[in-house]
């Protein structure tokens, strides 16, 4: 792989005060892709909010940037134009994860920067680095642009479904088969490492049967908890490539509902029906329909020239089947109706973006996607199970402020609201798929042996 941003030798901040605009000056000139023109100031966005706006991994900082010619232009593709402003992400001093696996995050997105960058819509990044405790990324802020960062409480419209699959498809297709031994830093699904993670993440199972809503679910997540090898064969199954591990719309961004849409959802419908030899006005989105002509260029102009959609996030990039990612995706950011109706057309117009960017037909077929698609539906239960606690806790004392009267702030309202959807979403995909039929009349596990070292249970 060739190596696209090398780490520059300098000072990795860990607060706000220690972003300044000597080191932000630094980083853009050392920049190979970026021109000549000096920053001449930086201004903080987010000072309101007291500086940074706080995720479960990361701290971000937005800072708007005026150079000495002009002010910054929105940075093209290939980083070449200087930024109107920068978004600064910073790991932070205390997160819900341990720090042991924090650093793991940072290192994977860090090292994506370094070595991956490139193939689909994404973020420019200006600078990356990791050095101990510490780790940044400098990137362009892409709500500059017409895009807004995705919504997980707000269902997908069709065309937003339809972009982010094929973002996936060209990032999966760009790595696919996943040889390079320099990807093993990222870790590999396959691994007796990702067997115990299953493990880890079924620690959740007990709190998720204390919640009366996921009963339609109960007998599937007993079952998950005795058969999790059996879970973990499924999820282990090749073809291989890296995938984005925490693919939803939150991980998205796209063109904002504020601006004209012009997006001819209809151009899907054609593309796919041609080439699966259906009649698109047989199809379950027939009422989309256009009076313009349509082909997969004009796809291509939403998708890469007018940016209607990009992709973000990569602190959970591993080695492992592609429908990993599809499955988490469909599962948290669409509706259960329009998953259902829309599952066939997504899955080819996936595979076919797929066979497209250069992935030989012969080795992944429509077929063994739609088959990868079913069983990694485990995934999003999978880790659905493992923050039930958590997600209980917050359910109870979201429901506790209501029922006093009390007002939520937008976050807590907005968590509160994809609770409420994510379990109905859960539940359906697990029936859909027949997870509980998979599960059937398999080995329940052996016993896990007492000792520091057991790996050998996941072989």
């Amino acid at each position: 792989m060739k190596t696209q941003i090398t780490p520059q030798p300098l000072h990795v901040p860990s607060t706000l005060d220690e972003i300044t605009l000597l080191w932000l000056q630094e980083i853009l000139t050392r920049n190979p892709l970026m021109p000549p023109n000096k920053l001449v100031k930086a201004v903080n966005r987010t000072k309101a909010t007291g500086g940074f706006f706080v995720g479960g991994n990361s701290s971000v900082a937005v800072f708007d940037l005026q150079f000495e010619n002009e002010e910054g232009a929105d940075a093209d593709e290939d980083g070449a134009s200087p930024p109107s402003s920068v978004c600064i992400k910073l790991m932070p001093k205390e997160s819900l994860v341990p720090r042991w696996l924090l650093k793991r995050f940072w290192k994977a997105e860090v090292f994506f920067y370094q070595n991956m960058r490139g193939g689909f819509p994404q973020p420019n990044c200006y600078h990356c680095d990791f050095v101990g405790d510490k780790a940044v990324l400098v990137m362009n802020e892409m709500t500059k642009t017409s895009l807004e960062p995705g919504d997980s409480t707000r269902d997908l419209t069709y065309a937003e479904a339809c972009l982010s699959l094929m973002i996936l498809a060209k990032f999966h297709a760009k790595w696919w088969g996943a040889k390079d031994k320099k990807l093993d830093v990222l870790g590999r699904f396959n691994s007796a490492e990702s067997g115990l993670t299953c493990k880890f993440l079924m620690g959740g199972a007990s709190h998720m049967l204390s919640i009366p809503e996921y009963e339609p679910i109960h007998p599937l997540v007993r079952a998950m908890t005795r058969k999790v090898k059996t879970v973990f064969k499924y999820l282990k199954r090749p073809p291989y490539t890296v995938t984005h591990g925490d693919s939803r719309s939150d991980n998205f961004f796209y063109k904002s509902r504020h601006h004209d849409d012009t997006f001819n959802e209809a151009n899907y419908n054609r593309i796919v029906d041609r080439n699966s030899g259906r009649d698109s006005t047989m199809s379950d989105t027939s009422s989309v329909t256009s009076d313009s002509g349509s082909d997969r260029h004009s796809i291509e102009t939403d998708l890469n020239e007018r940016s209607e959609a990009a992709l973000c996030d990569f602190q959970m990039i591993m080695v492992s089947n592609p429908m990993r990612d599809y499955a988490n995706f469909v599962v948290n950011s669409i509706s259960p109706t329009d998953r259902r109706k829309w599952n066939d057309k997504l899955i080819r117009l996936y595979h076919q973006e797929l066979i497209k960017c250069g992935v030989p037909e012969e080795e992944y077929s429509y077929e063994q996607a739609l088959e990868d698609s079913r069983v990694m539906f485990f995934w999003p239960m999978l880790c659905n199970i493992s923050i039930a606690e958590k997600s209980l806790s917050d359910f109870k004392r979201f429901e506790s402020l209501e029922s006093r009267g009390e007002s939520l702030t937008g976050k807590e309202r907005a968590k509160y609201i994809l609770l409420k959807k994510t379990r109905p979403r859960l539940i359906s995909a697990a029936k859909d798929a027949g997870l509980m039929e998979l599960l059937e009349g398999k080995p329940e596990d052996p016993p896990l042996p007492f000792i520091p070292c057991c790996c050998c249970w996941a072989c």
